[in-house]
């Protein structure tokens, strides 16, 4: 298991974090923490774009904004 010190001095000489490997439980914790907060805002932004499928005078607009709530989506479901 990596040691704090360990890879903040991986950090520190330039190397990049790229596996649960390199990383310690509290980062690992932080990290699931972030992306499960930004796949959460992904989602809210993608359905608070609906109600506004509806409200687009025309059908180019309407699937234009139904473009942007699947893509909202879509970065939720990367995430």
């Amino acid at each position: 298991m990596m040691t704090e010190a360990t890879m903040l001095a991986k950090i520190a000489a330039g190397e990049t974090v790229e596996s649960m490997a390199q990383m310690t439980e509290e980062y690992k914790e932080n990290l699931m923490h972030l992306m499960l907060m930004q796949a959460d805002s992904e989602l809210a932004g993608g359905y608070g774009y609906i109600p506004f499928i509806s409200k687009a005078p025309t059908v180019e607009e309407k699937h234009v904004v139904a473009g942007m709530v699947e893509e909202e989506i879509g970065h939720a479901h990367i995430m």
